[in-house]
């Protein structure tokens, strides 16, 4: 038995492995598929298969550093069985693999929760640690060699994404700026009418005014970002773009560039999806990446006020070669605490209000 293979380097190379697997175990290869894209919710199944009896399968892929020693815990499996209860059509078979290596604890919890969802007629619950998925990657001939085969060929074609911010300390932490507006409503007639009289002479609506330019220069809630892409392996990369793709956490990305800078620049590099939360960059003239060399590229994000962590999933594409990989980030926000007064009509009215809006620096900066 094959127990010195090790486990994938990345979440999205696990669950490619386990749909290879599996589909070859279910003998369902053309009809097993990965459920959903990036960012949607997938009701706790990451890839979904009927076998040969009709019976319906649902992964779920928990890819573990196993460098660390984590270990699966007890409310991450209740928390993947709540949320499979909800995929459409009911599961037959409810299966969790890590790469977390085998613990009995979990393994006595597992078949326990198994036993109970059985005696309401629910799904079979099934885990499968590394050890349990390297003794079924020996058995299954297509899956073994195309994992192996596929492990030696990244030792040649490897790259490694990285990020840079601001924050000289911590490329991982981005500090966006907010204005945080403290209204406190003040029951006052006479003042209501006067300021009610004042805002219908300059058009302004209920005293709040929420900045909605994309000026990055002088923007601090948009935080520059930059991505280094360094070829690590011992191949040229060459015809490669790389696809990044935001959690909901953010709010809009752009490359920086207004409409017009756009439309006379000959070298534009990205493309932006604000729709789908994505920004694809596609070197100048197609330029291949050689060994030990890398390429850096930068953009603007702009978090919502209350994120606090948010991730950045990342597939680079390129001849003969495809990685993918997710680069997490700690966002810190800082406020400027505004306070006003607003003049209210009624006493029911009266009281503090709290609103957030985009921070504009007046005074232009270099970036």
């Amino acid at each position: 038995m094959k127990k010195s293979l090790r486990p994938p380097e990345n979440w999205q190379d696990f669950e490619s492995l386990c749909k290879k697997l599996f589909g070859e175990m279910l003998l369902c290869e053309n009809t097993i598929k990965k459920n959903g894209r990036l960012g949607q919710s997938q009701n706790g199944v990451d890839i979904y298969g009927i076998d040969t009896e009709n019976k319906g399968w649902g992964i779920q892929c928990k890819g573990i550093d196993n460098y660390s020693n984590k270990k699966l815990t007890e409310d991450e499996v209740v928390a993947e069985i709540e949320k499979a209860k909800n995929f459409k059509p009911e599961l037959d078979f409810f299966v969790i693999t890590t790469t977390a290596q085998k613990d009995v604890k979990i393994e006595e919890f597992v078949r326990l929760k198994d036993f109970e969802n059985r005696r309401f007629n629910s799904f079979r619950i099934l885990l499968y640690s590394w050890e349990d998925l390297v003794d079924l990657i020996d058995e299954y001939i297509n899956t073994y060699n195309w994992y192996v085969n596929s492990i030696s060929f990244k030792t040649l074609f490897d790259v490694e994404v990285s990020t840079h911010t601001s924050d000289s300390h911590d490329n991982n932490t981005i500090k966006p700026t907010f204005n945080k507006i403290v209204a406190q409503n003040i029951f006052d007639v006479k003042n209501f009418t006067a300021q009610e009289s004042l805002r219908s002479k300059f058009k302004v609506f209920n005293g709040f005014v929420t900045s909605n330019y994309t000026t990055f220069s002088n923007n601090l809630s948009w935080c520059k970002l930059g991505i280094n892409i360094y070829n690590s392996g011992n191949k040229v990369i060459e015809d490669w773009k790389i696809f990044l793709t935001f959690d909901n956490n953010i709010k809009r990305i752009s490359d920086g560039k207004s409409g017009i800078e756009k439309l006379i620049s000959n070298s534009n590099t990205t493309t932006i999806y604000e729709e789908d939360k994505e920004l694809v960059y596609k070197p100048y003239n197609n330029q291949a990446l050689i060994q030990k060399d890398s390429k850096y590229f930068e953009f603007f994000i702009l978090p919502f006020h209350y994120c606090r962590e948010t991730y950045i999933e990342w597939e680079l594409l390129a001849r003969d070669f495809n990685r993918s990989g997710r680069i997490n980030l700690i966002v810190e926000p800082q406020f400027i605490i505004n306070e006003v007064k607003n003049f209210v009509k009624t006493s029911e009215e009266a009281g503090e209000v709290i609103t957030f809006s985009e921070f504009i620096e007046e005074t232009n900066q270099d970036n």
